[in-house]
């Protein structure tokens, strides 16, 4: 039986490998910041109501703005800081990297903790630098890949959680933030900064 399959695979004829060009070459990795950005922001996973990607550019705009998305609750944890296990209102994060292609943002943890302000929250806002944002996530692996941070995992967050497990029907939110904001500056504070300049205005955790 095997002998007679041969036989007749012998008379087909191939069919020639399609040339495929991989994104990783120099020239899609010569576009200029704003240019990756844009594409960042423009994501489709950015189309809905529920997920944010601003370039707010300067330190006291993403405060600003941070200050308008918080609007005074007190119920803000932060990466940094240790937190109780349960649902929290707010988040502040900081992340490794955003990648252009898919608009995920690559989130480094050394401790379950240290996710409880992206995951265990009802609404996740992600401050990144603006020279962070990469084309792929191969450009951020490549890169990860040459540091040694032993201990630390990574987690890439794509859009606020949704789920479309029973009878394939897309339902938003599902287990995890209803709603993410992605905020993009080219000094973008650290979560120190974001702290000392809320404190006049939101008791933070």
């Amino acid at each position: 039986m095997l002998d007679e399959i041969k036989k007749q695979l012998k008379g087909v004829a191939r069919v020639p490998r399609p040339e495929v060009s991989l994104p990783f070459d120099e020239e899609a990795r010569l576009v200029d910041k704003d240019a990756l950005i844009a594409k960042f922001c423009d994501a489709e996973v950015f189309a809905g109501a529920l997920d944010h990607a601003e370039y707010t550019k300067t330190k006291d705009a993403t405060l600003a703005r941070i200050r308008e998305i918080v609007a005074g609750s007190k119920d803000v944890i932060y990466q940094d800081r240790p937190a109780e296990l349960r649902d929290h209102e707010f988040g502040i994060s900081a992340c490794d990297a955003l990648i252009a292609d898919t608009g995920g943002a690559a989130l480094s943890f050394r401790t379950d903790e240290e996710s409880y302000a992206s995951l265990l929250v009802l609404t996740s806002i992600i401050v990144a630098r603006a020279d962070s944002v990469v084309h792929y996530l191969g450009d951020y692996l490549a890169a990860a890949a040459g540091e040694k941070r032993p201990g630390v995992w990574t987690t890439i967050i794509t859009g606020a959680s949704r789920t479309a497990d029973v009878e394939k029907i897309l339902v938003m939110p599902a287990h995890g933030p209803r709603e993410l904001f992605v905020l993009i500056a080219d000094d973008a504070p650290t979560l120190n900064e974001i702290r000392a300049a809320s404190n006049d205005l939101i008791k933070f955790k």
